[in-house]
């Protein structure tokens, strides 16, 4: 397979026939094959000359060189001497194809100086056009793509830039003009550019797993697993929703106070969602009762297991009730919860077993009904291969699933040696890459003082701040437990090393990561 670049086509790119052709280069074409799409060439050269166009494919070989590629979809005719696309006049596609030619290479000459050492050739492309006899008896022939050998590109463009080359390349002179066209590519190509491309992405598959939904439309009560980022919250979001426009009374409960308040931020056009923790739930109850839940919160005493054993209590009862994170309630939890369904109520309880960090043992309610889901739709396929190495579950992705970036795991000799290099990432991605402070979390799995961070709360010119929200110099921080549920287009993961980190915490923590995962440790 080739290696692409960007690594996914780009959603926002409707011309078909170019997208087309970008799945036959990456599928067709294996490793030693670098393809770049949309190569925009508006930059400065070393002598300040301002080259300015744009190469649909640039393809490179260091077997073969260089060769730049122009693409023309549609219906293509050929006629005394003029193109038309479409029926319409348009410029000689192999008139573009040469200008951007001659465009790269002044850009090369201005790097190497006046000779280029690798070969530079230009090619047309008509994919939607089958070879004819009169097409190709033209003067293009031998540089042309079409229908008919579009199927076998490896081959076909092999012998389009041996033609254009006379002598053997040096590996080393051409791995130089690559590094400078990538440079070059990437000028203004930002990170938060490539995640906004994955993020378009993301969002088309979270609609793809909302329309899951009409299948358990007919069941008033199902239990559903589902692995990590295969949008549970966004669906028990939307279940709600769909139950309030029926004029139906709907409680939506989870377990972590950062994810109810996202819940209820999701819900707040809804008088009739009532969206609560667990433990706001049996507060209200708790005190009503003349309980006092102060004292039971300092020392530790879970309020659902007090409430359970409470007789006498009059719950209200809800048209339907929807828990989030289901595996973070206990026997206690669900004794409660089914004291506030009517015998017509709807039932639906969003889990997955791997994320089960609170309890010692998976408990859930006697409901029959069961739906599974398996694709991920949060995170890039680098984290989702990852996350499979923890996972029970087997989970899927899709091919529209953007590749992404690596995971950046990185260990240090000491606490200091982490903290200086959370400071520099935190500021290439901020000061350099084009994100926001809002765009990022750090995690651990202690408080924020036993951490390597420390009690300074400082990350080079970045204030670490527990549990806060994002604001400018400003990063959150949270423990694992904490931010369960959640999600953020970068995640910093430090001291991996501490013991705590189990098996389903790592799973956990990294899974909120949509984007790039950094995994820090000490040692």
């Amino acid at each position: 397979m080739a290696r692409m670049i960007p690594a996914e086509y780009d959603p926002g790119n409707k011309i078909l026939s170019e997208k087309n052709f970008y799945l036959k280069l990456k599928n067709q074409l294996d490793d030693n094959w670098t393809v770049f799409h949309s190569y925009s060439l508006l930059s400065n050269t070393t002598a300040n000359k301002l080259i300015d166009g744009e190469i649909d494919f640039l393809v490179l070989n260091p077997q073969f060189g260089i060769l730049v590629i122009e693409v023309k979809g549609g219906q293509i005719r050929y006629e005394s001497g003029e193109f038309y696309q479409n029926g319409r006049k348009i410029k000689s596609p192999y008139e573009q194809a040469k200008i951007n030619k001659f465009n790269l290479l002044s850009y090369l000459k201005s790097f190497f100086g006046q000779i280029v050492p690798v070969p530079i050739g230009h090619a047309v492309c008509f994919p939607d056009v089958p070879a004819s006899e009169e097409f190709l008896d033209s003067n293009f022939g031998k540089i042309t793509l079409t229908a008919s050998n579009i199927e076998y590109l490896s081959d076909h463009i092999s012998d389009i830039m041996n033609g254009f080359k006379s002598k053997d390349i040096d590996i080393d002179l051409f791995k130089h003009a690559q590094k400078s066209l990538q440079k070059i590519f990437e000028f203004g190509a930002s990170l938060s550019d490539k995640i906004s491309v994955e993020e378009r992405k993301v969002f088309a598959l979270t609609d793809k797993q909302c329309e899951l939904l009409d299948h358990i439309e007919e069941n008033k009560r199902v239990l559903i697993k589902g692995c990590a980022g295969s949008g549970k919250s966004i669906m028990a979001v939307k279940k709600a929703i769909r139950l309030s426009e029926m004029n139906k009374s709907v409680l939506l409960l989870c377990y972590n106070v950062k994810l109810a308040e996202a819940l209820k931020r999701a819900t707040a056009n809804y008088s009739n969602i009532e969206t609560l923790t667990l433990g706001q739930f049996c507060k209200f109850y708790l005190d009503a009762a003349g309980i006092n839940t102060e004292e039971l919160i300092l020392i530790k005493v879970r309020l659902d297991t007090v409430l359970a054993d409470l007789s006498g209590i009059n719950y209200r009862k809800y048209d339907g009730i929807i828990v989030d994170e289901g595996q973070d309630f206990s026997d206690s939890a669900w004794k409660i919860i089914k004291n506030s369904l009517k015998p017509t109520s709807h039932y639906y309880v969003f889990y997955d077993p791997d994320q089960n960090i609170f309890n010692t043992s998976l408990s859930l309610p006697k409901i029959h009904k069961k739906f599974l889901l398996q694709i991920n739709c949060r995170n890039t396929k680098k984290i989702i291969d990852t996350l499979k190495l923890y996972s029970t579950l087997k989970l899927k992705d899709t091919e529209e699933t953007p590749e992404g970036l690596d995971i950046q795991l990185l260990t240090f000799n000491s606490s200091v040696e982490l903290t200086s290099k959370t400071g520099e990432i935190l500021n290439d991605l901020i000061n350099s890459q084009g994100l926001g402070e809002d765009d990022i979390i750090i995690m651990g799995i202690r408080k924020l003082l036993n951490t390597s961070i420390g009690t300074e709360g400082k990350a080079g010119n970045f204030s670490v701040i527990e549990n806060a929200d994002a604001a400018k110099g400003v990063i959150p921080y949270f423990n694992c437990w904490k931010f369960k549920g959640l999600e953020s287009k970068v995640v910093i993961i430090v001291d991996l090393q501490d013991e705590r980190w189990n098996k389903k915490a790592i799973y956990t923590a990294y899974s909120r990561a949509k984007h790039l995962l950094y995994v820090l440790k000490v040692g």
